[in-house]
């Protein structure tokens, strides 16, 4: 009965601050290695809609359309599945957080083996969709679980608005170290430093070693991540009645809102998630 209980868990967003961070490093590193090897990144897909629009109009010489479309088109794909179960089952309920943390390992287990094995050769082009095709569904799956875990701040596959929320950030030039009102911007600086120490790190292997042994590296590290999740502590009775208040409250104020934006002919306004909101309380 205890483990059934600890698997319908809910993890609160507060835990998941130091792994997320720590899976940033790894998408660094994959996306220097697929970048570097195929032109195309794994997880930055506001990089491959650049690369494959400019592929189009032919203003690139060496694109490889094929490439980018596979990663962009697995992205979205695995990235709304996750995101949507997520909605359905519970957004930190610990047996889908574990789930999809499996997948995304196994969608990296599955082409480092066939690198090793030597099925597929990311030096042939017909082999190098596929295995993009794979990375992109892991880094789809892990953005669903960044995305809706309630910690906005480490979204763990882009640069641009957390740079941007950084330098915007009221709290950027505070002396205070610790708590709020500097805890966004202490999450956005660790998270800023771990993608791009993953991305040298990723570069220099590359380097040295070659895309099997980065890839090799990363999937180690998202191994160890999965077991990381699997000891995340659980949702305290407190933290629970929390997050139910924060969440029955903010529901009756949409509806409010709502209905007084009708009465008024007023356009909706974006909401302000529930997670969000408890992980900022």
């Amino acid at each position: 009965m205890g483990r059934r209980l600890r698997w319908r868990d809910n993890i609160p967003s507060k835990a998941f601050v130091a792994p997320l961070t720590a899976v940033s490093f790894v998408t660094g590193l994959l996306d220097a290695t697929t970048y570097a090897s195929f032109g195309t990144f794994a997880s930055a897909q506001t990089g491959n809609v650049i690369i494959l629009i400019i592929s189009i109009i032919h203003a690139l010489k060496e694109a490889r359309p094929i490439n980018t479309t596979a990663s962009l088109v697995a992205y979205v794909i695995c990235g709304g599945l996750g995101g949507q179960i997520a909605n359905l089952v519970g957004t930190r309920i610990r047996w889908w957080v574990m789930l999809s943390c499996f997948l995304q390992v196994i969608l990296l287990a599955v082409p480092t083996g066939l690198v090793f094995r030597h099925v597929l050769d990311p030096d042939v082009q017909n082999d190098q969709w596929i295995l993009l095709l794979l990375l992109a569904a892991s880094s789809g799956f892990q953005i669903a679980i960044a995305r809706t875990c309630g910690v906005g701040e480490i979204p763990t596959a882009m640069l641009s608005t957390p740079i941007a929320d950084l330098i915007t950030d009221p709290a950027l030039f505070k002396p205070q170290l610790c708590g709020q009102p500097v805890t966004g911007r202490n999450r956005r600086i660790a998270y800023i430093f771990s993608i791009v120490s993953g991305t040298v790190v990723g570069a220099w292997m590359h380097r040295r070693t070659g895309f099997k042994w980065t890839l090799l590296l990363g999937t180690i590290l998202r191994t160890v991540m999965l077991a990381w999740v699997a000891v995340l502590p659980a949702e305290t009775q407190k933290e629970a009645t929390e997050r139910m208040t924060i969440e029955r409250s903010t529901s009756r104020g949409r509806w409010k809102n709502g209905l007084h934006r009708e009465m008024l002919g007023i356009e909706e306004e974006p909401q302000v998630d529930s997670n969000e909101a408890y992980a900022r309380a």
